[in-house]
């Protein structure tokens, strides 16, 4: 049964007054759009690169430290101890924090996966803290 919005409209063309007719823009308007937007996104990609210039600097440094503890407890004539204090130093704040967490035993068991683990996953952490750290962006220019 046909609803009431139907009603008497049977055999009669809809009226379709309430719909407007969009005009194609003018290549010249397109052109000049397109350009526009182009901009746009090479000032964002500027602006991704400014920020990324912060985080991998924060992940270089780090990876440096990382790759001067390894070179010192390879190469120097270290006893045990200091060895292990020289390999720990990177990560010791996060194993700490592991260890609060009750992870100790599941670490212990990893043994240099999870260094490798807590390496990468700091450096990651650091690139993340450079890119949020991003100047405001002039929106006027």
């Amino acid at each position: 049964m046909p609803d009431a919005s139907h009603a008497g409209l049977a055999g009669k063309a809809p009226d379709c007054r309430h719909i407007r007719y969009r005009k194609p823009l003018p290549a010249a308007l397109i052109i000049e759009r397109r350009a526009a937007l182009r901009d746009h996104e090479g000032m964002t990609t500027s602006l991704r690169r400014r920020r990324n210039r912060t985080g991998l600097w924060l992940c270089g440094t780090y990876a440096l430290l990382v790759l001067l503890c390894a070179a010192t407890w390879r190469f120097a004539d270290l006893d045990t101890t200091g060895a292990f204090l020289v390999l720990q130093a990177p990560v010791m704040l996060q194993y700490a924090a592991l260890l609060a967490l009750g992870l100790g035993p599941a670490m212990c068991r990893l043994g240099w996966i999870a260094y490798v683990m807590l390496v990468t996953l700091t450096g990651a952490g650091l690139y993340a803290i450079g890119h949020a750290q991003a100047p405001p962006t002039d929106q006027n220019r």
